[in-house]
């Protein structure tokens, strides 16, 4: 089923994304979301977590505010 939902820009060019939307993306505050024109589309869409060191998006771990991948944070226990 496509959801219809009408949402006006204010002056700031701010859209409030509606709760219903972030429930089912499970978007939550300070989640980081992509943006893309494809063709007439605009598509907003959750970003996937990345190292910060080698920029994978499997396995990575959050680490006081941080996003490392298992792989670095095997390569950094091998540099004790």
């Amino acid at each position: 089923m496509e959801a219809r939902i009408v949402r006006r820009v204010d002056k700031l060019g701010r859209i409030v994304m509606p709760k219903e939307l972030r429930s089912s993306l499970d978007i939550k505050t300070n989640d980081e979301l992509e943006f893309f024109l494809d063709d007439e589309q605009f598509i907003i869409r959750k970003r996937k977590s990345a190292c910060e060191f080698c920029a994978r998006t499997e396995d990575v771990l959050d680490f006081e505010g941080h996003k490392i991948c298992r792989k670095c944070i095997e390569k950094m226990i091998a540099l004790l």
